[in-house]
């Protein structure tokens, strides 16, 4: 029986102290007849067959499921990040969707299956079969890539799998992908307003820049990281709390003079999610917990800086 890949994550609670070191037209499906190729590469138990005769460009992703078509252009795209290509589809909230990950991706075959720690493929049953939502791992299949092309952000290919879902034999065949590797990290366009304002406010990110204001990041795409500051009366003692792309976080903060703030504690959710996702807001939260912050506001406009000279570029919400 394959293991479940729940989409569930523990949640929990934990406190960081302050630290100091912390790219002709793209044609690659030219309908062409395909012969029946055994896999040759691996060591692999599924009936690892392609039986496409043609392959069609205009299918931007499609298979099918136990001999019954199965596509979408709606929700289908790639992702590379740090050597990990992971594709995406879905029919939305009520129809079924896949993950397919591989590590080193290579042009030619790729081994997925559950004897493969770095490479595998998912299977939302839903649509599929009657019953609660889930992701269903593979037990054996192949990914085939006819072009990965990073400079023009473009992949391209074929698979299939074999599952095994509440008891029951699933075949994915005749798998087709022709799809943008999508962008990660985004610029956020913003207007300047000549306001005025306090720290006490909500802030979303920009970016992150080094000391000679070059881009160290820009925030995840369709993603809003936020911050924001508030206290009660004249006291010394504020708090924050903000979204770093996963999780939440918050804590308090002490104002000290010539516009600095040292954070004294902070707390944040434990949920996953994807690597790229996790590595940014693990960057951005060690930033905004270093010891001590100078700030300064410009309109809408705040510059948090750190210790290191790294700028964090926020404008109000």
């Amino acid at each position: 029986m394959c293991k479940k890949l729940l989409y569930a994550a523990l949640l929990g609670l934990f406190v960081t102290s302050c630290q100091k070191n912390n790219d002709q037209e793209l044609d690659p499906f030219n309908e062409q007849e395909i012969e029946v190729i055994d896999n040759p590469v691996f060591n692999n138990p599924c009936t690892s067959e392609i039986k496409l005769e043609t392959i069609d460009s205009s299918d931007v992703f499609s298979l099918e499921i136990n001999g019954k078509k199965w596509s979408t252009s709606e929700v289908a795209y790639a992702t590379l990040y740090k050597d990990l290509l992971t594709i995406r589809a879905n029919k939305g909230k009520e129809g079924s969707g896949m993950i397919i990950r591989i590590s080193n991706p290579i042009e030619g075959y790729n081994d997925v299956g559950q004897d493969s720690q770095e490479n595998n493929f998912f299977l939302d049953s839903r649509g599929i079969f009657d019953g609660d939502f889930f992701y269903d791992s593979v037990k054996c299949g192949f990914v085939k890539i006819e072009e990965l092309n990073t400079e023009k952000g473009f992949v391209s290919g074929f698979f299939h799998g074999d599952f095994d879902i509440t008891g029951a034999p699933v075949d994915v065949s005749n798998g087709v992908f022709n799809l943008p590797i999508k962008d990660l990290f985004c610029e956020v366009s913003y207007q300047k307003e000549d306001i005025t304002t306090n720290l006490f406010n909500k802030w979303k990110l920009v970016g992150i820049f080094n000391d000679k204001n070059e881009v160290i990041s820009n925030p995840p795409c369709d993603k809003q990281i936020t911050i924001s500051f508030s206290k009660e009366g004249n006291n010394e003692t504020a708090v924050y709390e903000g979204f770093g792309g996963v999780n939440s976080f918050g804590g308090n903060i002490e104002l000290l003079s010539n516009s600095k703030l040292r954070t004294i504690s902070l707390e944040n959710t434990l949920r996953s999610d994807s690597p790229h996702l996790l590595d940014f807001e693990e960057m951005y939260i060690k930033y905004i917990s270093d010891c001590v912050l100078e700030y300064s506001i410009d309109g809408n406009v705040l510059l948090l800086r750190t210790h290191e000279g790294v700028t964090i570029k926020m404008v109000s919400i």
